[in-house]
């Protein structure tokens, strides 16, 4: 049922035809360096897997642009060590930035979405399953999964048809409204209260997007209503992640995250019963996809074992000039004001934010 409805809300939102791909101007008949091989004996597989499963799966998995979890006391914060395992993850996101515009012309979203979530339960079952941790993955909250699943899903699906559509810096710059979103949210779903500075952060936030969007209903591109949109399906995935990381492992919530949609991308991505195969150097690109994925990840749960959130978090932003380079380099994108005026009122917003607006007023009532 829950699968379902999200399939059914996928066709909504969208408003694309799914078994086609789509028709970006951004060709994949490119020949680059796949990813390395993974070096370790077989007989380090069990020490290795049980440093896998203790340090990767610390946190629930989500954008670094979500809502940040709350990190301990830190006796001896290294924040040079933070900065390095973020590097990590900012290249990880751009590696699956990169990758999935490379298999643009071979896969559709959707098929994109299923093969990345495949690698996924196949690194994160075989790490789970060599570490001895299956049993942490028991829950009795299968319907909010669902529910969590498919709104993340959804979120996925609408930021990659983005980025086969809008520079990528001007997407990365509207995901970056996901903690602007995740404030107003908690507000209704919460019940949480803003203080002065969160206001002012969600203002100067949506500034940003206004700049960015430049919405003068003359050219407002569908690339750009989907990289707004999935900002929004990320903040209430992230909510629903801090609801449920009282009851569930973070083991439970990354697992189910990927199993479930393994599924959900079958049935979205073989609705016509044709589910096309990455060709030649697109195993590659799907591989790196994948593992870019989880890396991320695994390098921001790194990060918050050394240093605190408010530090952590906003070393993501190295990833808008970033992208602003790949995409002139590889893609011949422009560079446009606009689109760095807007970031900067963004990333301006989210540092209010992280630096006044941490103390909460208490929740309502």
């Amino acid at each position: 049922m829950g699968v379902a409805w999200g399939a059914g809300v996928l066709v909504a939102v969208s408003g694309c035809p799914f078994g086609r791909r789509p028709s970006a101007a951004y060709g994949p008949e490119r020949a680059r360096v796949g990813p390395g091989p993974l070096q370790g004996g077989a007989g380090q597989a069990q020490g290795a897997s049980s440093w896998c499963a203790q340090f990767f799966l610390t946190g629930p998995a989500m954008p670094p642009s979500a809502s940040p979890p709350q990190a301990p006391d830190y006796p001896q914060s290294r924040p040079l060590v933070a900065v390095a395992w973020m590097t990590g993850t900012v290249l990880s996101f751009l590696a699956v930035t990169i990758s999935a515009r490379e298999l643009s012309g071979q896969l559709d979203v959707t098929e994109l979405l299923l093969y990345r979530a495949l690698v996924g339960v196949l690194v994160l079952g075989g790490v789970l399953a060599l570490s001895g941790k299956l049993a942490s993955l028991r829950t009795r909250a299968i319907g909010r999964h669902v529910l969590r699943n498919s709104i993340h899903y959804i979120g996925q699906l609408l930021w990659y048809q983005a980025l086969f559509l809008i520079p990528i810096a001007q997407l990365y710059a509207l995901e970056f409204t996901t903690p602007i979103w995740v404030l107003l949210l908690s507000v209704a779903f919460l019940g949480e209260r803003l203080n002065g500075a969160q206001v002012l952060a969600a203002l100067v936030g949506f500034a940003g997007v206004l700049v960015v969007a430049r919405p003068d209903f003359s050219d407002l591109s569908y690339g750009v209503i989907a990289g707004s949109l999935c900002a929004i399906f990320f903040a209430i995935y992230a909510l629903m992640t801090r609801v449920m990381t009282r009851s569930d492992t973070a083991q439970s919530l990354v697992f189910w995250q990927v199993a479930m949609q393994v599924p959900l991308g079958l049935l979205v991505a073989g609705y016509d019963l044709q589910i096309a195969l990455p060709q030649g150097i697109g195993w590659l690109w799907m591989i790196l996809m994948g593992l870019g994925g989880l890396g991320a990840h695994f390098c921001i749960a790194r990060a918050l074992m050394v240093a605190p959130a408010s530090f952590v978090y906003p070393l993501d932003y190295v990833r808008l000039p970033l992208g602003v380079i790949a995409g002139f380099l590889i893609y011949a994108e422009q560079i446009e004001l606009a689109v760095f005026v807007g970031a900067a009122l963004i990333l301006l917003g989210n540092s209010i934010n992280i630096r006044y607006g941490a103390k909460r007023p208490r929740s309502a009532g």
